[in-house]
């Protein structure tokens, strides 16, 4: 059996690449194939066509930017010339429904049951009596297979929509702090967050951002917190201009809903592994403390149950961006359920405020706090020196953290656990 897998796009090619490196192992025998396995050169195009002709199946990686390929539509045309004896499917990522040429193929989508009966229908194409055996593979395989295309397409944003970083980069709308504005062109703040707006809001960019579980909740978030920003200024400084005239709640409010801007355009441009707990999309991409806690609890409950295994709470320790992931660690740690050593806690303590102050967060601060609630359930005054020295410096570097910005530990919870920690190590004075 010869099987022709087409992608178009970035997504769509780290699609493809999955989807051909998956169907060798599930096809022992078979020749999987693209394009670009073709030695380009003089013939390229004979070669191509003729290859095509050849195929038994023909498989299409859709994602939402690779519809506006013109080669794909050329290589599904040349593929739906041959007649019935191909077998053509679509593979959608992040797309329920297609329409146009592609749309009178079989359509699979990147979950598990569809996905299954995608594989059925390549094994009796296939006509051999090992059908069972390909689906007893497929159920072995479809773990492992989800996962890598996850981690794959949690591509930076700029990989997909080069221009994201251009709208947040070199303005002063979102990179210059209110109270260093000298100009106080409010005005050209408001008319710049309708141009951001705008371009987010096509159907290119909507399309893209909402269709994976990384992208679609903080795709939403972001378009909320810009709407936000510009009702601030406007209520704010369109009619009264001067900053300093503010009250400090409403400096507070613009200063906050700028950062907390830049810090999810920050997270759009990293490439990021899956989290351990699928939880950790919707808290990741919420805004409200509200939800967070909300979400918090309902993990804490599960882990109190029993439901969460071990193995993967000890993972959520290494999760760098899901502090849901991280949180839960700390939890489990502070129950019993995992023990890390102390020298460990302080070591995550430290990366919990390094990670807080190189992306100058004013909010969502809940990691740093339950990283601290562990270490101050876990340790005891009797520590030696060297490891109290190192919790000492830890806790000042987060002091100053914590005084650096008004807004930060609204609610002091930060402080409650800093003052409980630093009574246990009282009598011990750093040199």
């Amino acid at each position: 059996m010869k099987i022709f897998v087409s992608w178009a796009g970035t997504r769509s090619r780290v699609l493809g690449s999955c989807m051909q490196s998956w169907l060798k192992e599930l096809m022992n025998g078979d020749k999987i194939f693209h394009s670009d396995d073709i030695p380009k050169g003089s013939g390229w195009y004979e070669a191509l066509t003729t290859a095509l002709r050849e195929c038994d199946a023909g498989i299409f990686c859709i994602t939402p930017e690779s519809l506006r390929s013109q080669w794909m539509l050329f290589e599904a045309g040349a593929l739906s010339q041959i007649g019935d004896r191909v077998g053509l499917f679509t593979y959608l990522y992040g797309i329920s429904e297609i329409d146009g040429p592609l749309a009178h193929f079989q359509a699979t989508h990147f979950d598990r049951n569809d996905s299954r009966k995608f594989i059925e229908s390549l094994a009796a194409i296939r006509g051999t009596p090992d059908e069972g055996a390909i689906l007893e593979a497929f159920d072995s395989t479809w773990a492992t297979f989800e996962a890598k295309v996850l981690r794959l397409m949690a591509l930076p944003i700029q990989d997909v929509l080069p221009d994201f970083p251009k709208l947040f980069e070199a303005t002063k709308t979102f990179n210059e702090p209110f109270p260093e504005c000298s100009d106080q062109r409010w005005a050209a703040r408001v008319a710049r967050i309708a141009q951001v707006r705008e371009r987010l809001s096509t159907s290119e960019y909507a399309e893209i951002m909402s269709s994976d579980s990384y992208s679609i909740d903080a795709y939403k978030t972001l378009m909320s917190l810009l709407d936000r920003y510009d009702m601030h200024i406007v209520s704010y400084l369109i009619h009264h201009l001067d900053f300093e005239n503010l009250t400090s709640k409403q400096k507070e409010q613009l200063e906050r809903v700028r950062h907390e801007i830049l810090d999810l355009v920050w997270v759009f441009q990293q490439r990021r592994e899956p989290p351990v707990f699928r939880e950790s999309f919707g808290f990741e991409s919420d805004a409200s403390t509200p939800g967070r806690k909300m979400k918090i609890q309902e993990m804490q409950m599960k882990l109190k149950s029993g439901q969460l295994p071990v193995e993967k709470i000890n993972r959520g320790r290494h999760s760098l961006n899901w502090g849901l992931d991280r949180i839960i660690f700390y939890l489990g740690a502070g129950s019993g359920q995992i023990s890390p050593s102390v020298d460990d806690l302080i070591a995550l303590l430290r990366m919990e405020e390094e990670q807080a102050r190189t992306r100058e967060l004013i909010s969502g601060l809940q990691p740093l706090y339950y990283a601290l609630e562990c270490v101050d359930n876990s340790i005891s005054s009797s520590l030696d020196s060297v490891t109290s020295g190192r919790l000492v410096e830890s806790l000042e570097d987060i002091d100053r953290f914590i005084k650096a910005r008004d807004g930060r530990d609204m609610g002091g919870d930060i402080r409650r656990r800093l003052d409980s920690l630093q009574h246990k190590l009282k009598g011990y004075v750093r040199t």
